[in-house]
């Protein structure tokens, strides 16, 4: 009973990058400037080819939903050497009333993601790996963002990255039964290492970081991350993660998504209690899904991280997110698998 789907998604190759950087004359500042604003600012001022943007445009008339314009290059991807996060992804509402502007911004978010390619921090590890930085190629994919609007806002119910490979198994885990990581809203509280769940979908009812009412409370999320839909104006003009607005968990109360994934610890007599009709402190410790099994999370990821290892033929990582519905029409998003690296 769960919609298990891949985001709508638009790539745009390499070929394209090598044509816009080709066309307007780019290659030799690119690689000669230092300095990541000048860069940027002569990218934008760049022109995308007239089949790009009309294909843009075709995108633009069909999409209703937020995007997020993602990078993709071709060493940020390797299973042997990948710059995972070394470049921008934008994150654009796609709301506002005309068109042009929202064609606009896309356009912005592709030479902003382009320009990145030639910042100083992706040149110095290109320069420590002995690669030469023309070598690199950036592709982008424009996906539908997955989540639900609330108000002004737009979040999942829950971000997660999923692993093949658990570094560290605890009781009776083992390492090659794979490990996830689990927060309410946008994945950047994973990415950037911020509170979240941690388990293995083998062993869901293990779990370490909650192991006192006292380790609960200190561990568990008390933020999470929205787009800021903002009547779908231009989020770019004042850095990467403008757009980006941390939260309360109350907000997320009064949205109902913490009907799904929060406990609470009893004001009465100092016990967790997994329903929010007690008075006390909400913690994230995800009872409905991972105790109860109202969601069949665990399965699902138990199940892609198999067909993942034999379809690539190693571990893998994969991103996901899910929605939550009170009317039972839940829907779980694959956004991203590849090779996971394994350091011995």
């Amino acid at each position: 009973d769960i919609n298990l789907r891949i985001p709508k998604t638009v790539v745009i190759g390499t070929d394209i990058f090598d044509e816009f950087m080709d066309k307007n004359e780019l290659w030799d500042i690119a690689l000669s400037e230092s300095d990541n604003q000048k860069i940027e600012n002569i990218f934008l001022k760049a022109r995308l080819s007239r089949e790009l943007i009309l294909k843009l445009k075709d995108f633009i008339e069909k999409s209703e939903f937020p995007i997020a314009v993602r990078s993709s290059s071709l060493l940020e991807d390797s299973q042997y050497q990948p710059l995972a996060g070394m470049y921008a992804t934008y994150m654009l509402p796609n709301s506002h009333k005309h068109k042009k502007e929202r064609l606009s911004q896309l356009c912005e978010a592709i030479k902003r993601v382009f320009a990145s390619t030639y910042f100083q921090d992706p040149k110095t590890l290109m320069d420590n790996m002995i690669q030469k930085h023309e070598n690199e190629k950036m592709a982008i994919i424009i996906m539908e963002m997955i989540g639900k609007a609330h108000d002004d806002v737009f979040y999942p119910s829950i971000s997660g990255v999923a692993q093949s490979f658990n570094y560290y198994p605890v009781s009776h885990m083992e390492r090659d039964e794979g490990v996830a990581f689990i927060a309410l809203g946008l994945g950047r509280t994973i990415a950037d290492g911020e509170k979240c769940l941690r388990f293995s979908p083998k062993h869901p009812k293990i779990l370490p970081q909650f192991y006192s009412i006292e380790s609960t409370i200190d561990n568990s999320q008390n933020y999470f991350y929205a787009l800021e839909l903002n009547n779908g104006e231009n989020p770019m003009t004042d850095g990467l993660t403008n757009n980006l607005r941390q939260l309360d968990l109350d907000i997320a109360e009064k949205h109902g998504e913490l009907d799904w994934i929060a406990s609470t610890v009893s004001i009465e007599n100092n016990i967790i209690r997994d329903s929010l009709s007690y008075k006390g402190q909400r913690v994230l410790t995800f009872s409905p899904l991972l105790k109860w099994g109202e969601f069949p999370i665990c399965e699902i990821l138990n199940e892609l991280l198999k067909i993942g290892r034999n379809a690539l033929g190693c571990p893998v990582e994969l991103e996901f997110a899910l929605n939550i519905n009170e009317n039972g029409d839940d829907e779980f998003c694959l956004l991203q698998i590849k090779p996971m690296v394994i350091e011995n």
